[in-house]
């Protein structure tokens, strides 16, 4: 039995074994190489408001916006290079595979203007296992102009495959995002940000 919709009257506990490892190389000056494999079962938005995990391992990011609950298993490669005095260089690769667990729930309300009554219905359909395939590439070019001012370049690259194309509407997307900005550091502490 549903309480108010979307939300149901049952609840779902999971929990996960979630190794992780990072590595950090420096294999000549100026140079950084980056490794990282973990594993990562997402909690519920409420949760979130308190974060007891890092957020990076080896360098790379492991906090994403995934439903809750879903599971996913990550492993990627970056390398970050300092050229002269002020420019920074870097790249990193990062492939994920997720899989998000949901059931949808559909909501139908009658109005009848005869007798002017209200119905309503709610159907909630069998869970689905959606697994993807996600790659993601990211390049940046950071220039410190000042002590307190760093202009950067960035760009990403993602691509997500559904493993199990019967269960959603597309298989297969791409995404780039480029972004340009500036970054003013001040000396108390406090920056902003363009």
């Amino acid at each position: 039995d549903l309480d108010i919709p979307p939300f149901g009257g049952t609840s779902r506990t999971r929990s996960k074994f979630s190794p992780k490892a990072g590595f950090s190389l420096y294999p000549a000056a100026g140079t950084l190489i980056r490794l990282a494999y973990f594993e990562t079962l997402r909690k519920s938005s409420f949760e979130d408001t308190l974060i007891l995990d890092r957020t990076l391992v080896g360098g790379l990011n492991q906090r994403f916006t995934d439903l809750a609950g879903a599971e996913a298993r990550n492993y990627g490669a970056g390398i970050d290079q300092k050229l002269f005095n002020s420019t920074y260089l870097g790249a990193e690769w990062l492939h994920r595979h997720v899989i998000e667990s949901y059931s949808d729930i559909a909501s139908a309300i009658d109005i009848d203007y005869d007798d002017l009554s209200l119905s309503s219905d709610t159907e909630r359909f069998e869970l689905i296992n959606d697994h993807q395939d996600r790659e993601s590439v990211r390049g940046y070019l950071y220039q410190v102009l000042t002590d307190n001012l760093v202009m950067s370049l960035e760009h990403e690259w993602s691509y997500f495959t559904h493993t199990a194309p019967d269960n959603v509407d597309y298989n297969r997307m791409s995404l780039h995002r480029s972004t340009l900005g500036a970054r003013y550091y001040c000396p108390s502490g406090f920056f902003a940000e363009v």
